[in-house]
């Protein structure tokens, strides 16, 4: 322990505590360190060699094999095991962050991030800077998200996926496993999507929509409000899909179409680029 930090009420085995920071009420262990200014307090805990960063502040919460960045807020409830978090990170109470316990780091989670109440991430994942994710909403592993990313609450995106720069989520959406969503598209609320989706540049899907299995939506493609889309549809470009329209499995939608609201594409049509359905 440096000159100049401070432990009350607290035990520290095998660790480093920097001077100016703090740790009261709660334990350090197993070649952990504090830096100067963090707090660990409130019945924290952390050990498995982890490491508080500058000025870091944890009430209340677990960590284990982690980094935690400097400025960087953890309210109580919270557990990180086996992850990075970068500067400025605020974990919110009951938020879970987990890595795929085969290595410490497997989870990244880099500055400016806010991860809700409840949340629970699983690794392992990547989540570039900015990203805001929703009270209760699971992210699953080996996920990649890009920057100024944002979800709602109680969402599940399932796993194997990539999610690029400047995307906007719902609340409870269920996007399915091996999805690519493209830069500036939008899934509003309560929209399921089964699974390997891939939204192209701009694109927004409205909410209540039901997507099935390996679709491909083209870029700037707008599907409306309460639209079904079938098994294996190809939509291109800028092709408006009207509310409570439906295109059945393997139809194949060409680039500036209209489908008019409440129209039924059948299986395995095709409806020409520019034409209005």
């Amino acid at each position: 322990m440096e000159s100049g930090a401070r432990v009350s009420r607290s035990s520290v085995f095998s660790s480093i505590v920097r001077s100016g920071a703090r740790v009261q009420s709660s334990g350090l262990s197993n070649y952990s360190e504090i830096k100067a200014g963090a707090r660990l307090q409130d019945g924290s805990y952390a050990d498995g060699q982890s490491t508080i960063g500058e000025r870091a502040r944890i009430y209340g919460a677990l960590i284990s094999e982690s980094f935690v960045g400097a400025d960087s807020v953890i309210l109580p409830g919270a557990n990180v095991v086996g992850a990075v978090l970068g500067e400025g990170v605020i974990l919110y109470r009951g938020a879970e962050i987990f890595g795929n316990g085969s290595y410490r780091g497997s989870t990244v989670i880099e500055e400016g991030a806010r991860i809700g109440e409840g949340a629970q991430l699983l690794g392992p994942l990547s989540l570039l800077p900015n990203v805001v994710i929703g009270n209760n909403t699971e992210v699953f592993g080996y996920e990649f998200i890009g920057e100024d990313f944002t979800v709602g609450r109680d969402t599940k995106i399932r796993p194997g996926g990539d999610i690029l720069d400047n995307v906007n989520i719902g609340s409870r959406v269920d996007l399915g496993a091996a999805h690519h969503l493209s830069s500036n598209t939008i899934i509003e609320d309560d929209v399921f999507i089964s699974s390997e989706l891939r939204l192209g540049e701009d694109s927004m899907i409205r909410a209540n929509a039901y997507l099935d299995s390996q679709i491909e939506i083209g870029k700037c493609s707008k599907t409306g409000l309460r639209a079904i889309i079938g098994y294996g549809v190809v939509i291109g470009d800028d092709v408006l899909v009207g509310q409570d329209a439906q295109i059945g499995e393997a139809a194949t939608i060409g680039d500036g179409a209209v489908i008019r609201p409440g129209s039924v594409v059948p299986f395995g049509a095709v409806v020409a680029a520019g034409s209005t359905y």
